[in-house]
C-alpha cells in the first residue's frame, strides 16, 4: 500500500511538473506574442504619424485652394499647365491666400496697374496673373526642364523673391549655377547694403536685410514634387 501511494505521488510530481514547463513555455510565448503586438502597433504608429506629416507639408489652406480653378486657367493661357501645383506653393507660402495680392508680386516688373509697393495690388485676380507671369520668366530664364527638375525651381523661386535677373548674374558670376543658402546669403548681403536683419526675423529669413534667403525651402514645403 505504501508503496503504491509513493508510485502515485511520484507520478503526481511529473505531472505537475510537465504542467509547469507547459504553463511557462505558453507564458513565454505569450509574452513574446504580446513584445510583437507592442512593437507591431508602435512601428504602425510611427509610419501613420510620418504619412501624416508628409501630407500636413503638401496640405494648402481653404482661402489659397479656393483660387486653384482661376490659377489653372491662367496657367493655360500662359502656358504654365505643368506648374500649378508650383504656383499654388508660391501663393500659400506669400499669402495663404488671405491677401488681395495674393501672390505679392506688386514689386515686379510685370505689374503696371498698382503701385510697386508690398501689397500694391488689390486685385486678387491682377496679382495671379502677374505672379504666374513672374514666375515663368524665372523658369524659362533658369532653363528648367519642367516640374520635377527641383534644382532649377530653386533658383527661379529665390529669382522670384530677390528678381531673377540680378540673382541669375550673381550666380553666373561665381561660376556655379545652383542655388545654395550661403549664396542666397551674400546676394542679400550685398543687395542690402550689409544691412543686417532684426534678429526676431533673422532665424526664418535669413540675416540680410533683403528678401527671404530661404525662400525656395520655404515654398517646396507645400509642392509635391520637393
Amino acid at each position: 500500500m505504501g508503496k503504491n501511494i509513493s508510485e502515485w505521488r511520484r507520478k503526481r510530481q511529473i505531472q505537475l511538473c510537465r504542467r509547469i514547463v507547459i504553463f511557462a513555455v505558453c507564458m513565454g510565448a505569450a509574452a513574446v506574442l504580446i513584445f510583437m503586438a507592442v512593437f507591431l502597433n508602435k512601428k504602425s504608429e510611427e509610419q501613420s504619424d510620418t504619412e501624416n506629416q508628409d501630407e500636413t507639408e503638401i496640405v494648402l489652406t481653404p482661402e489659397c485652394e479656393s483660387y486653384r480653378s482661376e490659377v489653372e486657367t491662367v496657367a493655360k493661357k500662359h502656358g504654365m499647365t505643368e506648374y500649378v501645383d508650383l504656383i499654388m506653393a508660391v501663393m500659400m507660402q506669400e499669402s495663404g491666400g488671405r491677401s488681395l495680392d495674393v501672390m505679392q508680386c506688386a514689386e515686379g516688373v510685370v505689374n503696371t496697374k498698382y503701385p510697386h509697393v508690398p501689397n500694391g495690388i488689390t486685385d486678387p485676380s491682377y496679382s495671379i496673373d502677374c505672379g504666374i507671369q513672374e514666375l515663368k520668366y524665372a523658369l524659362e530664364k533658369v532653363e528648367c526642364s519642367g516640374p520635377t527638375d527641383i534644382e532649377k525651381i530653386k533658383i527661379a523661386l529665390q529669382g522670384y523673391n530677390f528678381g531673377i535677373d540680378g540673382f541669375l548674374a550673381f550666380l553666373k558670376e561665381k561660376g556655379d549655377v545652383r542655388w545654395t543658402e550661403e549664396y542666397a546669403k551674400e546676394y542679400a548681403k550685398h543687395a542690402s547694403g550689409e544691412i543686417g536683419r532684426d534678429p526676431s526675423d533673422a532665424e526664418s529669413m535669413g540675416p540680410w536685410a533683403y528678401g527671404d534667403q530661404y525662400y525656395p525651402l520655404h515654398v517646396l514645403r507645400f509642392y509635391k514634387y520637393a
